[in-house]
């Protein structure tokens, strides 16, 4: 089962990445995710009993769902 939410959590994060490389100002996955309740189902993850979990999931949080001056700077620590 963990294994499986994991998997989901990475593929969650593989189409955001994909929607940030479209060069447009604005992640249409994200929003559409933002429009079908995924940042709450994110961070309802947080407190997951497996670590990993609550971990992969706030880092997706901070990297694609942050205010936009804090993924600029998210942005700019992962190209570093």
């Amino acid at each position: 089962m963990i294994v499986c939410m994991c998997v989901r959590i990475i593929g969650i994060s593989t189409i955001l990445i994909t929607g940030e490389m479209d060069n447009v100002d604005c992640n249409a996955y994200a929003e559409r995710m933002k429009q079908l309740g995924g940042v709450e189902a994110l961070e309802s993850l947080q407190n997951h009993n497996n670590e990993s979990i609550q971990q992969q999931a706030s880092n997706i949080l901070d990297v694609h769902f942050a205010s936009s001056q804090q993924q600029k700077k998210n942005k700019r620590q992962r190209i570093s």
